[in-house]
């Protein structure tokens, strides 16, 4: 159970990274609902990319930051999945398997293949100009400015929206208990057949 809830921290993790790591994520996403997967797209190989836009779409994810949160993922996930298997529930065959599952997590980032994913995605949805057009912006004063507020942004944006759910959620079971709702907090006794 230990390693289940693990590697879901583990997915949930990467996938925060490519909502946030990625200028506009999840709004981008939800304006590409109609067109295939991010999977679908990783269906070809990087190496597929022409060599001159692979190098023009690693300068974009280096000017973006990208590549830096990609490089801090892994020991991101790493300590995440680390205090999992000290838990003092997990078992020692538990903790050797997330022992080698982070030691391969991070093989495999070092080893660049995250990246690969972020290039073959680029190279589906930007032509070389558009991508070229995006360098620009990036070395400019305010693509620059962007960058470094991002993470400021995203923290922002994070905490605001667990505090609007929070108030959300409250705001809800105020109005229920005022309407004579029954407490959905609580389980319901059980019925008799």
């Amino acid at each position: 159970m230990r390693v289940r809830i693990t590697l879901r921290v583990l997915v949930l993790s990467a996938a925060s990274l490519a909502v946030f790591a990625v200028p506009g994520g999840l709004h981008a996403q939800e304006q590409e609902q109609s067109k295939p997967s991010a999977a679908t797209a990783a269906g070809a190989p990087a190496h597929s990319v022409d060599p001159a836009k692979r190098a023009e779409i690693l300068h974009l994810l280096d000017l973006m930051g990208t590549k830096t949160a990609i490089a801090r993922m892994g020991p991101t996930l790493m300590a995440q999945m680390e205090q999992f298997s000290h838990d003092d529930a997990s078992s020692a065959q538990q903790k050797r398997l997330m022992q080698d599952t982070m030691a391969r997590m991070q093989a495999r980032i070092d080893s660049g293949a995250f990246e690969d994913l972020y290039v073959t995605i680029y190279d589906k949805y930007f032509t070389a100009d558009d991508i070229h057009q995006l360098i620009q912006f990036y070395e400019s004063p305010i693509g620059r400015k962007f960058v470094d507020k991002q993470a400021d942004i995203t923290n922002d944006v994070f905490a605001g929206s667990i505090q609007w759910i929070q108030d959300e959620a409250a705001a809800i079971k105020a109005d229920s208990e005022s309407k004579g709702s029954p407490d959905t907090s609580q389980p319901s006794p059980p019925t008799k057949p």
